[in-house]
């Protein structure tokens, strides 16, 4: 064990408090090697998957947790020149944890390498270098390039997108009252712990 946890039990923490206990360690033949590794979980705690278990399969994980940790995985490699496609990145994610992504795919850039993001995000969209709008529709009615050029050409534009990003954001001023409710009662997989909710 070290300090007092074999593998297994700082498996089972989640990556925030793992990062803590690997900090914590003052063994001078383990410290060098959990300092390493505490860096490594920092990027995963940075890009808003602190919650994320060692012991977790990678099939339980979500397109977005597993594409994160992908970019997580390649920020570490160390590698340049290579090109990088990432879809959708954003997905499902906080508007925290966007600013999170944004700058891990520009350290990704940084470094040397052509980062590829499709993607709907405003938020991401504002970071890119160079953006191509395909369209005019999806389908058939698409597949066009209808749009190439930086973000301050793209707001002065007459496509989908630029139309888009001019538009002032609304805001539903009359919801639909609800009349039912799904019942979750005690859900406790993978991130839920003992979650009740109507």
């Amino acid at each position: 064990k070290i300090e007092g946890y074999s593998i297994w039990d700082m498996g089972q923490m989640e990556v925030t408090e793992l990062i803590t206990v690997l900090q914590n360690i003052a063994d001078p033949g383990t410290k060098r090697a959990a300092k390493k590794l505490a860096a490594r979980l920092k990027d995963i705690e940075n890009i808003g998957l602190g919650y994320l278990n060692l012991n977790r399969a990678g099939s339980t994980l979500s397109g977005g947790e597993a594409q994160r940790l992908k970019i997580v995985r390649h920020l570490g490699s160390g590698l340049v020149g290579i090109t990088y496609i990432f879809d959708e990145p954003s997905a499902g994610l906080h508007p925290r944890d966007i600013v999170r992504l944004n700058a891990l795919l520009l350290q990704l850039r940084d470094r040397g390498n052509t980062v590829l993001v499709v993607e709907h995000n405003k938020a991401v969209i504002d970071i890119a270098d160079e953006i191509v709008e395909v369209g005019p529709k999806a389908g058939r009615d698409g597949g066009s390039i209808i749009f190439q050029g930086p973000l301050e050409a793209l707001m002065k534009a007459d496509t989908p997108t630029g139309l888009w990003f001019r538009e002032p954001m609304a805001i539903n001023r009359n919801p639909r009252k609800s009349r039912s409710f799904l019942k979750l009662r005690d859900c406790k997989v993978n991130n839920l712990k003992h979650l009740s909710v109507d």
